[in-house]
């Protein structure tokens, strides 16, 4: 691991997954920066040192082979790593992101007092909060000193369907095109680098309604909807006839409440509808319903895709959102064993009934006009369900 005055910069990502290693890694590796992977996982960390480098086909254009060191997570080898570095950043996901404050913590420490570094928490959430809290706390605890320290937010908009290190020793991450990775510079300490693709935001708070009510609401509705349909793939699911008027009304009117709302959260959001509806369609990605689908009770949460933006609409237009509505419902409805949450969710609907899931899942209260017309879709489906299962 070349830390000398003439080395290119180093980045240490953690969190050697699809993000992490298909858009994070990629990019920086493309800019001449050395890239460090940190795990938690032995084995992960054996292969990405035994095979030295990774594939990134980009779907439509080049395969990209990206070469990375690994190291495992508060050891000495990452505390090295970490001393080294011009950046670091995370791809745990947003419910992991407190478990790093302790590893972090001593990593940061171990730099010395007088050498500033920024931390990116590139999560699908405002996390970078949770992740300094975590990460200052644990300081706190064993008295450690840590350098200047910014930790900001940063949101991928690269969607990167395939590839893993836990099921391979050579794994191909599969993603489209997108570059786009923005920075909150509002929680940014030092300059964002001069790569393209990267760039800092002065709302971070808007570029996330943007994403979740936008992409994120989308994909959720293909992946719930088009499971109802018979359908494999967010790109069978968005060519349905009947579900893509359907999403794209929805999205169009999500669009419109967002836009109308305060300044705070209603600058253009850039990112058009119709792109948004050609990304889902790329069927090189071939990227499974079933991934999109998956642990549906954090997306059912009030905060979620779903009930987001179902929630943004009512209170801008003083309408349910059918196209929410359906799919929310759809959710609810979703059953895979091999999802725990879905299991879960089954659990819940069964021992509790639905308005108890409504509300404690979704926040949605009995007399809400969004929990009525939920209500309604799903006792559909249900009936729909049963006259299935007793026709076959």
């Amino acid at each position: 691991m070349d830390s000398g005055a003439d080395a290119p910069p180093r980045i240490v990502v953690i969190g050697p997954g699809k993000i992490g290693c298909g858009h994070l890694a990629a990019l920086f590796a493309e800019a001449g920066w050395q890239v460090v992977l940190a795990a938690r996982s032995e084995t992960v960390v054996e292969r990405v040192q035994a095979a030295g480098a990774f594939t990134v086909q980009i779907t439509g254009g080049e395969a990209q082979r990206v070469a990375a060191e690994a190291v495992l997570l508060g050891d000495e080898a990452f505390e090295r790593a970490v001393a080294g570095a011009r950046l670091m950043a995370t791809a745990v996901g947003a419910r992991n992101v407190t478990a790093l404050g302790q590893p972090l913590a001593h990593a940061l420490a171990a730099r010395g007092p007088d050498r500033p570094i920024d931390v990116w928490a590139v999560e699908n959430g405002d996390a970078a909060p949770e992740l300094e809290a975590a990460l200052r706390d644990a300081a706190a605890r064993e008295r450690l000193v840590l350098p200047p320290l910014g930790v900001a937010g940063a949101i991928s908009w690269r969607a990167v369907t395939s590839g893993g290190w836990k099921t391979s020793s050579d794994p191909l991450f599969v993603a489209d095109s997108t570059r786009t990775l923005v920075v909150d510079g509002g929680r940014a300490r030092g300059a964002i680098p001069a790569i393209e693709g990267i760039s800092a935001s002065d709302d971070y708070a808007e570029e996330l309604m943007a994403k979740f009510l936008g992409f994120g609401a989308g994909h959720a509705m293909c992946a719930y909807l088009g499971i109802l349909r018979g359908h494999r793939y967010i790109h069978e699911a968005i060519s349905d006839p009947l579900l893509r008027p359907m999403i794209q009304r929805s999205l169009q009117t999500s669009r419109r409440s967002l836009l109308s709302v305060e300044a705070a959260t209603g600058a253009d959001v850039v990112r058009s509808i119709e792109g948004i509806l050609t990304r889902y369609g790329n069927a090189g990605l071939s990227d499974p319903l079933t991934r999109v689908a998956r642990d549906p009770i954090r997306k059912l949460a009030p905060d979620g895709p779903l009930l987001g933006a179902a929630r943004l609409v009512h209170r801008v237009t003083g309408r349910v959102p059918a196209g929410f509505a359906r799919a929310i419902a759809s959710a609810l409805a979703y059953r895979n064993d091999s999802d725990a949450q879905a299991r879960r969710l089954r659990e819940m609907l069964e021992r509790d009934g639905l308005a108890v899931v409504l509300r404690d899942v979704c926040g949605l209260e009995a007399d809400d006009p969004i929990t009525r017309e939920v209500s309604r879709i799903y006792r559909l489906l249900t009936v729909q369900r049963v006259a299935g299962m007793s026709a076959g």
